[in-house]
């Protein structure tokens, strides 16, 4: 899906008990535990070497809190006009309470304030984050199907 800078029509609906911050760099091994709790596992040695990669200024990291407690995450990444947006989880017990449409939100504002004219993503078809995407401006591109041998 795509985002033009001029289709964003942003949804600023007031998501109760829900709010967005951006995580920065001294935020990585907190977003490594995060990321634990919803079952990835990674080495000490492998987190070592990729810890750099994390809450940087390229690749953003987006919490949500639901009653001040970090319960979903999302990331961009942004590169001159561009944005991708990616890596988007809600943990089990909190779905359907508007966390991701709240860091989606937030990973837009942003990207727009980098100075990104084209915002990416993907979603699963006929998903809540497909009509999250739509909600706030992005077209659909095209269909990617993903085959599973039986």
């Amino acid at each position: 899906m795509s985002l033009n800078r001029s289709q964003a029509k942003l949804n600023h609906m007031k998501l109760n008990n829900v709010t967005v911050e951006r995580w920065q760099e001294n935020k990585a091994d907190d977003f490594l535990a995060l990321l634990k709790t919803s079952g990835v596992t990674c080495t000490d040695q492998i987190w070592k070497e990729k810890k750099l990669f994390y809450c940087t200024e390229s690749f953003r990291t987006f919490i949500a809190y639901f009653h001040g407690e970090p319960c979903a995450w999302a990331t961009s990444y942004v590169k001159n006009d561009v944005a991708i947006l990616a890596n988007a989880f809600t943990q089990e017990s909190l779905r359907g309470r508007g966390c991701q449409l709240a860091l989606l939100n937030a990973r837009i504002e942003d990207a727009l304030t980098q100075g990104s004219e084209l915002i990416l993503t993907d979603v699963i078809l006929e998903s809540v984050s497909q009509k999250n995407c739509y909600s706030v401006g992005f077209n659909s591109d095209g269909t990617r199907q993903v085959w599973v041998k039986s």
